[in-house]
C-alpha cells in the first residue's frame, strides 16, 4: 500500500546573459605514434620499400603517406603488449596535436588558460587507451566554481591529427571533441563528436540548467529541491 499526497511542481525559466564556462576534452583517434615507437623497438618495424606487401594489406595508408622509406610497425598495436606508460609516451602529445586555442570574450581574446588534464579513453575498437586532454575541468573539486562568461563567447581551435604518424590500420583519421560540465569527465567517444580530417566545424553550445521543487500538500508540508545542470550541442 503507499500513500499518496497531492503536489506542486514549479518550473522557472530564465534566459541569463551569462552561463557558467564549459570544460572540453579533445582526443586523437589514434593510439600511438610510429615515430616514437619505431625508433624504440626498430626491430618491430619495417620500411614500405623493404616490405611492400604492407600496401597490400594497408592500401588506403600507402595512398595517403607515399612515405616508402618512413619506420612503421609491422603488427597490429595490440600486439605489442605495450605499458600504460608507454601508451602515454608512445600516444598523440598535446603541444604537437594542439596548434592553436583561443577565447574570445566581448571582442577580446586570450589564450586558453590552465592545466589540461591527460586521461586514457578507450578507442572504438575498446582494445588500446589513447590520449585525451580535459581542459578547464573542476573533477574531485567540487568546492570550485567555474567562470560565468558572455553568451556571445567563442572557443577557436586549430588541431593538427599528425597522419604521418598513424598506424597504417588505421582507416579512420581525426579527433574526437566532447563539450561537458567542468564536473564531469565524460567519454568522447560515446558522449563527442568526430571531427573528420581536413575540415571545419562550428559547434552552438547550449547550457540547460534546471531546478525543480515538489512542494507535498501535507501536513506539515515539505519541499524537495534537485537542480541539473547538462551541456547540449
Amino acid at each position: 500500500m503507499y500513500l499518496q499526497y497531492p503536489s506542486m511542481v514549479e518550473l522557472d525559466v530564465t534566459q541569463p546573459h551569462e552561463v557558467d564556462f564549459p570544460a572540453f576534452t579533445i582526443c586523437n583517434l589514434n593510439e600511438i605514434r610510429t615515430s616514437p615507437f619505431c625508433a624504440k623497438y626498430p626491430e618491430k618495424c619495417v620500411t614500405i620499400e623493404s616490405h611492400p606487401e604492407i600496401c597490400d594489406n594497408y592500401p588506403e595508408y600507402c595512398r595517403l603517406i607515399r612515405n616508402t622509406t618512413k619506420l612503421l610497425p609491422l603488427n597490429r598495436v595490440s600486439q605489442y603488449n605495450l605499458s600504460r606508460e608507454e601508451m602515454r609516451s608512445f600516444g598523440h602529445q598535446l603541444n604537437d596535436f594542439l596548434v592553436y586555442c583561443k577565447i574570445e570574450i566581448e571582442g577580446n581574446e586570450e589564450d586558453c588558460k590552465g592545466e589540461p588534464i591527460q586521461i586514457s579513453v578507450l578507442s572504438h575498437s575498446n582494445r588500446m587507451p589513447f590520449n585525451c586532454y580535459v581542459f578547464y575541468s573542476l573533477y574531485e573539486r567540487p568546492n570550485e566554481t567555474p567562470a560565468t562568461v558572455p553568451l556571445s563567447t567563442v572557443i577557436r581551435m586549430t588541431l593538427n591529427v599528425e597522419v604521418g604518424e598513424y598506424h597504417p590500420e588505421h582507416l579512420s583519421r581525426g579527433a574526437q571533441i566532447a563539450i561537458h560540465s567542468p564536473y564531469d569527465v565524460p567519454s568522447p567517444m560515446s558522449d563527442g563528436q568526430l571531427l573528420n580530417l581536413g575540415a571545419i566545424y562550428r559547434f552552438y553550445v547550449r547550457l540547460v540548467s534546471e531546478l525543480i521543487s515538489f512542494v507535498f500538500l501535507s501536513f506539515p508540508a515539505s519541499q524537495l529541491s534537485q537542480s541539473e545542470q547538462h551541456f547540449g550541442f
